[in-house]
């Protein structure tokens, strides 16, 4: 037996039954990538008469071919035929499924354990589906044996943040009343339909209950969620939980949290880079609002290196806004006004560093140039309330949702330069 764990997956293919040649071309190739064989799929269901067609009977082991596919009706929920709370049909069927896992790592094949449940909470956090019940003794029998075994949902790997663009109709599904900071999340998790320009394909790896920054036009939600799942009406992303953006810290302890109760592989946030290696190309769908002197702007314009100023108060909400964008290979823009004539908003910059003191902000921007046309500070949006900048906003200040013609004003200053 290899000295390094063995890996195996929980998994439900809600979704998938119109689309299972699709499935397997992914899945397989996802494995090869990362130098394993294609997988083996252990199907748990108690009985395989179904709606989904791809999953019907053995037409799943027929997609797979030979060596691929097995069936442990004995690790199928009880509770399905006999009513009553969930429970395994025959409990002791764990071994056989652990022997497998290890038989077929001697090949570098890993195995999917699979029911019809599209998330480990199928219902809700306290009804979830029977494939945690199997997780959770698999791992007990693993410890009794001796055998290292990682467990995770399908497609594994750490939880990683990624910024997804989303029609803003699907974002507008997603209202405060959903964030689960007020308390218990929505026992029902949410699809939100992918648009016909996004690529599902880099989602496809997305590990359970990462992270997205969704963005429309003037808005922008964090969410828990999930690997893109295949609906009647398109590619569809999962959400469990949404968050406001600056609430990064927030929804990576409740993601955490939900591993944990899920029995999954414990794996850390990767840490965002001050400094990133690569230059972001895109833009954060929000952006800090600040007002500065025309003099100062106009200096700032003029010089090609990175300009460092302070500001009175310490602006929490930002530090985590630039670490969210930093996180998700993106770059938080700053628009500036004319300090003496606020409703001119006149410049944008890119914000580069950000530290805080006990009474004052510390910022380095960088890229300083002359908007094509003054713009109002009215037209920019508070991530605080969705409101627009009120004509009287004296505040030296603000976080706001990038606006709709920032993409076209970086445009400009690239042909100028």
């Amino acid at each position: 037996m290899p000295a390094s764990p063995l890996t195996a997956f929980s998994w439900g293919y809600e979704g998938w039954g119109r689309a299972v040649p699709h499935l397997v071309r992914e899945v397989d190739r996802l494995e090869r990538e990362r130098g394993f064989a294609p997988p083996c799929f252990v199907d748990i269901r108690l009985r395989r008469a179904v709606r989904a067609p791809g999953f019907q009977g053995n037409r799943f082991a027929k997609t797979l071919g030979t060596g691929r596919y097995e069936w442990m009706p004995r690790l199928g929920n009880r509770a399905i035929g006999e009513g009553g709370a969930m429970r395994l049909a025959d409990p002791t069927a764990i071994e056989d499924l652990l022997d497998l896992i290890v038989e077929r790592a001697r090949g570098r094949q890993r195995v999917i354990y699979f029911c019809s449940c599209g998330s480990p909470e199928a219902l809700s956090p306290l009804c979830p589906c029977h494939r945690t019940l199997v997780t959770r003794r698999l791992a007990a029998a693993a410890r009794r044996r001796g055998i290292r075994l990682v467990l995770d949902e399908w497609s594994g790997g750490a939880p990683r943040l990624v910024h997804v663009p989303v029609p803003a109709a699907q974002l507008a599904r997603l209202t405060r009343q959903d964030s689960p900071v007020r308390g218990a999340p929505d026992a029902t998790t949410t699809l939100l339909t992918l648009g016909p320009a996004i690529d599902p394909a880099p989602l496809y790896s997305l590990g359970h209950l990462s992270l997205a920054l969704l963005s429309a036009t003037d808005a922008a939600r964090l969410v828990v969620t999930g690997p893109v799942v295949r609906r009647a009406r398109g590619w569809c992303l999962p959400v469990y939980a949404a968050f406001e953006p600056d609430q990064l810290a927030t929804a990576q302890r409740w993601a955490t949290r939900r591993r944990a109760h899920l029995g999954l592989v414990e794996a850390p946030w990767p840490t965002p880079s001050r400094r990133p290696s690569a230059a972001p190309t895109a833009d954060a769908p929000f952006a800090l609002y600040t007002i500065r002197h025309p003099d100062t702007l106009d200096e700032m314009t003029a010089t090609r290196r990175p300009v460092r100023f302070s500001q009175g108060r310490a602006w929490r909400g930002s530090a985590g806004l630039l670490d969210l964008a930093r996180s998700a290979g993106l770059r938080m823009p700053v628009l500036l006004a004319d300090a003496t004539w606020c409703t001119r908003l006149t410049h944008i910059a890119t914000l580069d560093q950000l530290q805080l003191r006990a009474d004052r902000t510390q910022l380095v921007v960088s890229a300083t140039t002359r908007l094509p046309r003054v713009r109002s500070t009215q037209q920019l949006t508070l991530l605080s309330n969705g409101q627009h900048i009120a004509p009287g906003f004296i505040r030296p200040y603000a976080l706001v949702a990038a606006p709709s013609w920032l993409r076209s004003a970086r445009a400009v200053r690239r042909r100028r330069r």
